[in-house]
Protein backbone atom coordinates (compact mmCIF):
# COMPACT_ATOMS: atom_id res chain seq x y z
CA UNK A 1 0.00 0.00 0.00
CA UNK A 2 0.81 3.40 -0.57
CA UNK A 3 0.52 5.46 3.03
CA UNK A 4 0.17 9.18 3.26
CA UNK A 5 -0.62 11.00 6.51
CA UNK A 6 -1.50 14.46 7.99
CA UNK A 7 -2.38 16.00 11.18
CA UNK A 8 -5.57 17.85 11.20
CA UNK A 9 -7.81 19.70 13.74
CA UNK A 10 -11.06 18.19 14.13
CA UNK A 11 -13.53 20.04 16.27
CA UNK A 12 -10.53 21.24 19.10
CA UNK A 13 -8.94 18.09 18.72
CA UNK A 14 -5.60 16.95 17.12
CA UNK A 15 -5.88 14.06 14.68
CA UNK A 16 -4.17 12.42 12.23
CA UNK A 17 -6.00 11.59 8.37
CA UNK A 18 -4.47 8.30 7.08
CA UNK A 19 -5.19 8.01 3.21
CA UNK A 20 -4.33 3.90 1.83
CA UNK A 21 -3.82 3.48 -1.36
CA UNK A 22 -3.81 0.05 -2.93
CA UNK A 23 -0.68 -0.57 -5.47
CA UNK A 24 -0.39 -3.99 -5.50
CA UNK A 25 -1.41 -4.51 -8.85
CA UNK A 26 1.02 -1.61 -10.21
CA UNK A 27 3.90 -3.85 -7.39
CA UNK A 28 2.95 -6.57 -9.54
CA UNK A 29 3.43 -5.14 -13.05
CA UNK A 30 6.57 -4.15 -11.85
CA UNK A 31 7.81 -7.38 -10.96
CA UNK A 32 6.52 -8.76 -14.18
CA UNK A 33 8.60 -5.81 -16.13
CA UNK A 34 11.90 -6.65 -13.91
CA UNK A 35 11.63 -10.34 -14.47
CA UNK A 36 10.83 -9.80 -18.09
CA UNK A 37 13.90 -7.53 -18.46
CA UNK A 38 16.40 -9.76 -16.62
CA UNK A 39 15.28 -12.53 -19.05
CA UNK A 40 15.91 -10.58 -21.58
CA UNK A 41 18.82 -10.27 -19.99
CA UNK A 42 19.75 -13.79 -19.89
CA UNK A 43 18.79 -14.45 -23.21
CA UNK A 44 20.92 -11.91 -24.62
CA UNK A 45 23.73 -13.32 -23.08
CA UNK A 46 23.43 -16.92 -23.81
CA UNK A 47 22.59 -15.96 -27.57
CA UNK A 48 26.09 -13.62 -27.60
CA UNK A 49 27.93 -16.61 -25.97
CA UNK A 50 27.16 -18.74 -28.90
CA UNK A 51 27.83 -15.89 -31.13
CA UNK A 52 31.24 -15.47 -30.21
CA UNK A 53 32.00 -19.17 -29.13
CA UNK A 54 32.48 -22.84 -30.98
CA UNK A 55 33.24 -24.34 -27.59
CA UNK A 56 29.88 -26.38 -27.08
CA UNK A 57 30.62 -28.03 -23.99
CA UNK A 58 31.57 -24.48 -22.31
CA UNK A 59 27.97 -22.93 -23.54
CA UNK A 60 26.39 -25.76 -22.48
CA UNK A 61 27.56 -26.28 -18.91
CA UNK A 62 27.35 -22.07 -18.09
CA UNK A 63 24.04 -21.98 -19.93
CA UNK A 64 22.48 -24.61 -17.50
CA UNK A 65 24.64 -22.56 -14.55
CA UNK A 66 22.47 -20.07 -15.53
CA UNK A 67 19.21 -20.76 -16.02
CA UNK A 68 19.09 -22.85 -12.45
CA UNK A 69 20.42 -19.31 -11.13
CA UNK A 70 17.83 -17.40 -12.51
CA UNK A 71 14.94 -20.06 -11.60
CA UNK A 72 16.14 -20.76 -8.38
CA UNK A 73 15.78 -24.87 -9.24
CA UNK A 74 17.24 -27.51 -7.92
CA UNK A 75 19.01 -29.14 -10.98
CA UNK A 76 19.21 -28.28 -14.47
CA UNK A 77 20.82 -30.49 -17.72
CA UNK A 78 20.31 -31.23 -20.99
CA UNK A 79 19.47 -34.84 -22.11
CA UNK A 80 20.79 -35.76 -25.42
CA UNK A 81 19.01 -39.00 -26.86
CA UNK A 82 16.82 -40.71 -29.06
CA UNK A 83 14.92 -44.02 -28.35
CA UNK A 84 17.00 -45.94 -30.25
CA UNK A 85 20.25 -43.92 -30.20
CA UNK A 86 22.73 -42.55 -27.97
CA UNK A 87 21.34 -41.36 -25.27
CA UNK A 88 23.25 -39.30 -21.99
CA UNK A 89 23.39 -35.84 -20.03
CA UNK A 90 25.37 -33.46 -21.99
CA UNK A 91 25.53 -30.86 -19.06
CA UNK A 92 23.97 -30.21 -15.75
CA UNK A 93 24.23 -28.12 -12.89
CA UNK A 94 23.00 -29.30 -9.63
CA UNK A 95 22.61 -28.35 -6.27
CA UNK A 96 25.06 -29.74 -3.69
CA UNK A 97 21.97 -31.33 -2.11
CA UNK A 98 20.57 -33.44 -4.81
CA UNK A 99 22.02 -36.49 -6.79
CA UNK A 100 23.62 -36.06 -9.97
CA UNK A 101 22.30 -37.31 -12.98
CA UNK A 102 25.53 -37.04 -15.10
CA UNK A 103 25.96 -40.88 -15.63
CA UNK A 104 22.73 -41.54 -15.74
CA UNK A 105 21.41 -43.49 -19.44
CA UNK A 106 17.51 -43.69 -20.18
CA UNK A 107 18.59 -47.60 -20.89
CA UNK A 108 19.41 -48.56 -17.39
CA UNK A 109 16.08 -47.35 -15.75
CA UNK A 110 13.03 -47.11 -18.87
CA UNK A 111 11.07 -49.55 -20.45
CA UNK A 112 11.00 -49.47 -24.26
CA UNK A 113 7.23 -48.35 -24.06
CA UNK A 114 8.28 -45.84 -21.37
CA UNK A 115 11.49 -44.91 -23.59
CA UNK A 116 9.14 -44.49 -26.68
CA UNK A 117 6.34 -42.69 -24.41
CA UNK A 118 9.06 -40.19 -22.95
CA UNK A 119 10.71 -39.49 -26.63
CA UNK A 120 6.95 -38.09 -28.06
CA UNK A 121 8.27 -34.63 -28.84
CA UNK A 122 5.66 -32.87 -29.72
CA UNK A 123 5.22 -30.86 -26.35
CA UNK A 124 6.66 -29.62 -23.65
CA UNK A 125 6.54 -31.81 -20.22
CA UNK A 126 5.20 -30.33 -16.89
CA UNK A 127 4.10 -31.79 -13.57
CA UNK A 128 4.27 -29.72 -10.62
CA UNK A 129 4.28 -33.11 -7.88
CA UNK A 130 5.83 -36.40 -8.85
CA UNK A 131 3.98 -37.97 -6.29
CA UNK A 132 0.81 -37.33 -7.37
CA UNK A 133 1.33 -38.81 -10.98
CA UNK A 134 0.01 -42.28 -12.32
CA UNK A 135 2.84 -43.44 -14.35
CA UNK A 136 4.37 -46.46 -14.90
CA UNK A 137 7.04 -48.46 -12.08
CA UNK A 138 10.38 -47.69 -14.11
CA UNK A 139 9.45 -43.73 -14.03
CA UNK A 140 8.16 -44.22 -10.70
CA UNK A 141 11.85 -45.46 -9.43
CA UNK A 142 13.78 -42.58 -12.02
CA UNK A 143 11.74 -39.69 -9.82
CA UNK A 144 12.75 -41.54 -6.20
CA UNK A 145 15.90 -42.45 -7.24
CA UNK A 146 17.23 -38.68 -8.32
CA UNK A 147 14.40 -37.56 -5.64
CA UNK A 148 12.47 -35.58 -8.49
CA UNK A 149 9.38 -33.74 -7.08
CA UNK A 150 8.75 -31.33 -9.67
CA UNK A 151 9.71 -31.62 -13.12
CA UNK A 152 9.89 -28.66 -16.61
CA UNK A 153 10.90 -30.55 -19.87
CA UNK A 154 10.79 -28.50 -23.26
CA UNK A 155 12.35 -30.56 -26.49
CA UNK A 156 15.57 -29.12 -28.16
CA UNK A 157 14.63 -29.46 -32.26
CA UNK A 158 17.55 -29.67 -34.80
CA UNK A 159 15.21 -28.73 -37.57
CA UNK A 160 12.56 -31.45 -37.69
CA UNK A 161 14.85 -33.86 -35.75
CA UNK A 162 14.83 -34.38 -31.98
CA UNK A 163 18.26 -34.02 -30.32
CA UNK A 164 16.93 -34.39 -26.19
CA UNK A 165 15.63 -32.29 -23.35
CA UNK A 166 16.42 -29.05 -21.78
CA UNK A 167 15.06 -30.23 -18.47
CA UNK A 168 14.60 -28.08 -14.74
CA UNK A 169 13.46 -29.93 -11.85
CA UNK A 170 13.11 -29.31 -8.17
CA UNK A 171 13.61 -31.82 -5.56
CA UNK A 172 12.77 -30.14 -2.53
CA UNK A 173 9.32 -29.91 -3.22
CA UNK A 174 6.36 -29.41 -5.40
CA UNK A 175 6.32 -26.45 -7.39
CA UNK A 176 3.55 -24.58 -9.86
CA UNK A 177 5.48 -23.52 -12.98
CA UNK A 178 5.00 -20.31 -14.55
CA UNK A 179 4.11 -19.44 -17.87
CA UNK A 180 6.96 -17.25 -18.29
CA UNK A 181 9.37 -19.94 -17.01
CA UNK A 182 8.25 -22.30 -19.54
CA UNK A 183 8.24 -19.75 -22.49
CA UNK A 184 11.82 -18.85 -21.44
CA UNK A 185 12.92 -22.55 -21.66
CA UNK A 186 11.56 -22.80 -25.01
CA UNK A 187 13.20 -19.57 -25.75
CA UNK A 188 16.54 -21.23 -24.44
CA UNK A 189 16.06 -24.37 -26.18
CA UNK A 190 16.01 -22.74 -29.45
CA UNK A 191 19.79 -20.87 -28.55
CA UNK A 192 20.81 -24.89 -26.87
CA UNK A 193 19.43 -26.01 -30.84
CA UNK A 194 21.53 -23.05 -32.74
CA UNK A 195 24.95 -23.75 -30.80
CA UNK A 196 24.45 -27.69 -31.34
CA UNK A 197 23.79 -26.76 -34.82
CA UNK A 198 26.61 -24.39 -35.27
CA UNK A 199 29.09 -26.96 -33.59
CA UNK A 200 27.88 -29.11 -35.82
CA UNK A 201 29.04 -26.69 -38.58
CA UNK A 202 32.09 -26.25 -37.12
CA UNK A 203 33.42 -29.96 -36.85
CA UNK A 204 31.86 -30.08 -40.11
CA UNK A 205 34.65 -27.76 -41.88
CA UNK A 206 37.34 -28.56 -39.45
CA UNK A 207 36.72 -32.25 -40.75
CA UNK A 208 37.06 -30.71 -44.92
CA UNK A 209 40.26 -28.86 -43.29
CA UNK A 210 41.73 -32.01 -42.24
CA UNK A 211 40.53 -33.72 -45.38
CA UNK A 212 42.33 -31.24 -47.91
CA UNK A 213 45.21 -30.88 -45.76
CA UNK A 214 45.79 -34.61 -46.08
CA UNK A 215 44.98 -34.40 -49.79
CA UNK A 216 47.09 -31.65 -49.89
CA UNK A 217 49.96 -33.49 -48.24
CA UNK A 218 49.50 -37.04 -50.53
CA UNK A 219 49.33 -34.48 -53.57
CA UNK A 220 52.68 -33.25 -52.17
CA UNK A 221 54.62 -36.03 -51.41
CA UNK A 222 53.82 -37.85 -54.44
CA UNK A 223 55.03 -34.64 -56.98
CA UNK A 224 58.10 -35.17 -54.65
CA UNK A 225 58.22 -38.50 -55.69
CA UNK A 226 57.26 -38.06 -59.83
CA UNK A 227 60.41 -35.30 -59.13
CA UNK A 228 62.73 -37.94 -57.86
CA UNK A 229 61.96 -40.06 -60.75
CA UNK A 230 62.63 -37.61 -62.97
CA UNK A 231 65.84 -36.85 -60.74
CA UNK A 232 66.87 -40.29 -61.71
CA UNK A 233 66.39 -40.77 -65.22
CA UNK A 234 67.92 -37.91 -65.79
CA UNK A 235 71.17 -39.10 -64.77
CA UNK A 236 70.50 -41.98 -66.36
CA UNK A 237 70.38 -40.22 -69.26
CA UNK A 238 73.74 -38.29 -68.58
CA UNK A 239 75.19 -41.83 -67.88
CA UNK A 240 73.66 -43.36 -71.23
CA UNK A 241 74.85 -40.10 -73.34
CA UNK A 242 78.67 -39.80 -71.52
CA UNK A 243 79.09 -43.85 -72.11
CA UNK A 244 77.99 -43.81 -75.86
CA UNK A 245 79.85 -40.31 -76.32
Amino acid sequence: GLYSAELINLGGTQCVLIVVTDISDRIHAEEQLRAAAERDRLLAQIASRIRRSLNLDQILDTTVAQVRQFLHADRVYIYQGTPCGQSKVVAESVDFHWPSMRGWQMTETLDKEDKKDFFQQDDVRVFEDSTQLKVPPSLQELYTQYQIRAALLVPIMLGDEPFGWLAVHQCSGPRHWQPTEIELLKQLATQVAIAIQQAELYQQVQTLNTNLERQVEERTAELQQKMQELQELNKIKDLFLHAVT
